[in-house]
């Protein structure tokens, strides 16, 4: 009576159940109504009043992943940016080189003078 309860709750697993199974779930149909609904599927020329197929709701949904990762990914770095801001970037200093056409790292002399021109004591 336990076995039988415990596989009420739980059914075997075996190949054999799985069969037994797949073929009492499966309901008879008539072979004629299943070649019509097949053909009824991939025919495209009959308007239907259904819901809309996967490629007809397909097209707002890459439009709408790429704000959301370019939405996230603008904020993230907002966040970063304005950490970086708080905890003493100098982003004046990164800007007013760029506007000076100073792409390239400066040589060693040129880096120790400017790192005394914006020397701030706390450091």
């Amino acid at each position: 009576q336990v076995e039988q309860f415990i596989e009420s709750i739980f059914p075997s697993q075996g190949p054999e159940a799985l069969q037994r199974g797949t073929e009492a779930a499966k309901p008879v149909e008539d072979p004629q109504v299943i070649k019509e609904r097949e053909e009824a599927k991939w025919d495209m020329s009959k308007e239907s009043n259904e819901s809309p197929s996967f490629f007809q709701t397909l097209t707002h949904q890459p439009v709408y992943m790429l704000i959301a990762v370019m939405g996230t990914l603008f904020l993230l770095s907002c966040i970063m940016i304005g950490i970086a801001y708080f905890l003493g970037a100098r982003f004046d200093v990164a800007a007013k080189q760029l506007k000076e056409g100073n792409f390239k790292p400066p040589s060693g002399n040129t880096a120790k003078s400017i790192a005394d021109k914006y020397d701030r004591g706390e450091l």
